[in-house]
């Protein structure tokens, strides 16, 4: 068990509820609490002279960041934390898609695709799944945006910032923290910035983040800053296997009210229509993860008027289907 004044520096659970834990300033920098109760030193040689925050994606690797220009460490136990001479680890040195060495590490994620997002002092760098993470030569890629400029050059996305947090949330949507700038919104494939929360704009304490949580039930986004701890309400919850206790909120909506709808309860990429009780289309979109947002305003940006709104949700394939209603209050 790891003794008074040692430091922890991250946590994971397996997919077989045995905890992951790593330490600093310690020989043996990984220990495993099994579900059982009882403990594992993890025989591994780092080679580093800190361990930083560890993930347990959905294959069983476990991805361990190396403060301080290490790289990373990479483990496959096999499901067998208990039995060492099936594991392969590696360390590994990140090397993005133009050959470049990228040293400095911070966070890690994997998203709904089974991608490993690696948080760097020069933004994200990406690695597309992770069977062949124990090759040889194996690199990540940056996304490079279009300057949209005439030039023909583009540039890494966020590739001046340093990424100190990463998660996603139920839409495969990726939410990055850096150590300066607050935290940026991108897309599921990660090429377009949808949103950058700061002090400035929104409710952060600081530009400073050290960790976001999302909960994927309710959309809710955490943020742990320099300052404190925050968080906002965002539309992105876990799709469901099924149609759920569909709902929409507010409802009814009041004549004074300035928000979005949401609906919620949905599968992941619902297609919404929105139409008046006699069929006439006012609005349509697609849920991100469980849920949806509607503006209450038709296709030429004005606020419909009183009345009940059917809400019509459909799978891509058209197999599945609810309906629910909104009442809506005219100012």
């Amino acid at each position: 068990m790891p003794g008074s004044g040692v430091k922890i520096c991250g946590l994971a659970m397996d997919g077989s509820k045995n905890l992951w834990i790593t330490q600093t300033d310690v020989r043996q920098g990984i220990r495993i609490l099994k579900q059982d109760g009882t403990w594992i030193i993890y025989p591994a040689h780092i080679d580093s002279p800190v361990t930083g925050d560890i993930i347990s994606t959905e294959s069983g690797q476990k991805w361990i960041t190396l403060p301080g220009g290490h790289g990373l460490f990479i483990i496959d136990d096999n499901n067998t934390p208990d039995v060492i001479s099936d594991d392969q680890s590696r360390k590994l040195t990140v090397v993005d898609n133009d050959g470049k060495v990228i040293a400095s590490v911070f966070s890690a994620a994997e998203d709904l695709e089974g991608n490993i997002w690696i948080g760097t002092d020069q933004g994200p760098v990406i690695y597309p799944g992770t069977s062949r993470i124990f090759e040889e030569d194996v690199r990540g890629y940056r996304i490079k945006v279009p300057r949209d400029d005439g030039s023909g050059l583009a540039d890494y996305m966020l590739g001046t910032e340093s990424i100190t947090s990463i998660a996603v949330d139920g839409a495969n949507r990726k939410w990055l923290g850096t150590k300066s700038s607050g935290a940026y919104l991108l897309s599921a494939d990660g090429t377009t910035m949808l949103k950058n929360y700061n002090e400035k704009n929104s409710c952060l304490f600081s530009d400073s983040i050290a960790s976001i949580a999302i909960d994927n039930v309710t959309g809710e986004v955490w943020f742990g800053t320099s300052e404190g701890v925050v968080s906002v309400r965002e539309i992105a919850t876990s799709g469901k296997n099924e149609f759920q206790d569909v709902y929409s909120f507010p409802n009814p909506v009041r004549e004074d009210y300035e928000g979005n709808v949401t609906i919620t309860g949905l599968i992941k990429d619902t297609r919404i229509k929105i139409t008046d009780v006699s069929g006439n289309l006012v609005f349509e979109t697609f849920s991100e993860g469980g849920q949806a947002s509607w503006d209450l305003t038709t296709y030429n940006g004005k606020r419909v008027a009183t009345g009940v709104y059917l809400v019509l949700c459909a799978t891509s394939d058209g197999s599945k289907s609810c309906v629910t209603k909104i009442l809506v209050i005219g100012k």
